[in-house]
Parts: structure tokens; C-alpha cells; sequence
């Protein structure tokens, strides 16, 4: 048992020191501060000519070199079923937010949402309004998916 403890602790002690700070985002903080909560289906999404990086994370190569993640603006379009906060003053409302330029990130990468109309998938949506009228995730574009939950496909 003494020879696994120090075998344990440097486990844990490495994992740690790998890990990205993740702001926690518990309902009652998504619910005070959203502009907009709706639950909603995507009837459709396109690229935008935006070219950008993600928000305050990098990415450490091979070499130890730093650098940001290329990230390209998406607009998804959602129908609203239900306004749970807010006014959207429309039944459908643009959901502006990022994907990965290259391939994506999986170690302590961002956590990105996608959707795919297809589906018929309903989600419940924590956002904020920007100033061009578009709708943004609430938990930011680095971390889109603490904001969005799935509620699966419509009755």
C-alpha cells in the first residue's frame, strides 16, 4: 500500500496540472443572467465569413509552442417553442457561435456545441443578446455548451 500511494498521488498531481479552468455554470447563475431562455430547434446553420480565434485558451504543440485556436463564426437559425425568460419578439431567433477552424481540439479543448437540423432535436438555450441583434451563448464561445442542454427530439 505505501508503494501505491506515491504512484497515486503523481497520477492525480499530473492530471491536475493539465486541466483547463472550466467555469461551472449551475441553472440558478444560467437563469439570472441570461438575457434570453427559450427552448428551441434548429431549422438550419451556415458558416460565416467570420475568421476569429477561440477566447482565453491555446493550444500547446508537440514542441511545447503556445498558440490560438483559428475558429470560424457559424449562425445557426432556431425556431422557438417556448420563452422561458425575455422577449425574442419573433418566433426564431440566430444563434451565433464558433467551430473549430482545423481539426478539433480533445485534450482540455473548447466545449462546442453543433447542431443538425435534421435531428428534430429540441434544446434549451441560455443566451445574450449582442449588439447586431444575433443571439450568444450565455457560458461564452470558448465553452458554448454549458449554456445549451439537449432535450432531446419533440414529442
Amino acid at each position: 500500500m505505501k508503494k501505491l500511494l506515491p504512484i497515486l498521488a503523481v497520477v492525480l498531481l499530473g492530471a491536475a496540472a493539465c486541466a483547463r479552468p472550466f467555469e461551472p455554470w449551475p441553472y440558478d447563475k444560467l437563469t439570472q443572467e441570461a438575457d434570453l431562455i427559450v427552448i428551441a430547434t434548429p431549422t438550419s446553420g451556415h458558416d460565416t465569413a467570420e475568421r476569429t480565434t477561440f477566447p482565453n485558451i491555446v493550444r500547446t504543440d508537440t514542441n511545447n509552442i503556445r498558440s490560438a485556436i483559428p475558429a470560424i463564426g457559424v449562425e445557426t437559425t432556431f425556431t422557438i417553442l417556448a420563452v422561458l425568460k425575455g422577449s425574442s419578439g419573433t418566433n426564431a431567433l440566430v444563434f451565433h457561435h464558433l467551430r473549430e477552424a482545423g481539426p478539433a481540439t480533445s485534450i482540455n479543448g473548447p466545449a462546442l456545441v453543433a447542431f443538425d437540423p435534421k435531428e428534430g432535436k429540441r434544446f434549451l438555450l441560455f443566451l445574450k443578446r449582442e449588439t447586431d441583434g444575433r443571439y450568444a451563448p450565455l457560458t461564452g464561445q470558448t465553452d458554448p455548451a454549458g449554456g445549451v442542454k439537449d432535450l432531446g427530439t419533440s414529442p
